[in-house]
């Protein structure tokens, strides 16, 4: 049903020539990587209405800090609940694809690297862009440690 609409909303979007229906036509799929998007850390901050965050959750693996295993990407609303996301695997070897969610578009990941700048990450959500640092910050939980970013975006 969700998917029905947003192909709808797509369709007659491109039949308008909206820059928001090309952001849905991504034809990458998203990872199959699980259901369960929440991580074990929340990576949000309580927003206005109107926006919305993404947060990307890795481990640091052996204490080394050049490199960071992705394993969630979660999208919440402004309160800060979890409206869509994907885990396991999220890297995908540096290929693009789209999220779904709860809303209306999807979100695009454009940009995610392991190793080096890894807090530089680039999505798109409908007419918005945005490629650079991620707010980050190393928090340990359940044994480990993890790099947690988020961005805000409107939505």
């Amino acid at each position: 049903m969700i998917f029905a609409l947003k192909t709808l909303v797509a369709t007659l979007a491109l039949l308008t020539g909206s820059a928001q229906a090309r952001a849905v036509a991504n034809p990458k799929p998203v990872p199959q990587v699980g259901q369960d998007p929440n991580p074990p850390i929340v990576a949000c901050s309580g927003t206005g209405a109107g926006t919305c965050n993404l947060g990307v959750v890795g481990f640091i693996t052996d204490g080394n800090y050049g490199y960071v295993a992705w394993n969630w990407i979660t999208i919440y609303n402004n309160a800060c609940q979890a409206i869509g996301g994907v885990h396991g695997n999220v890297y995908n070897e540096g290929q693009k694809y789209s999220i779904d969610s709860q809303l209306p578009y999807t979100v695009d990941i454009t940009y995610l690297t392991e190793q080096g700048d890894y807090n530089v990450i680039g999505f798109k959500y409908a007419g918005y862009s945005f490629e650079d640092h991620f707010a980050c910050h190393y928090q340990d939980a359940d044994g480990a440690t993890f790099n947690v970013c988020q961005h805000a975006f409107p939505c």
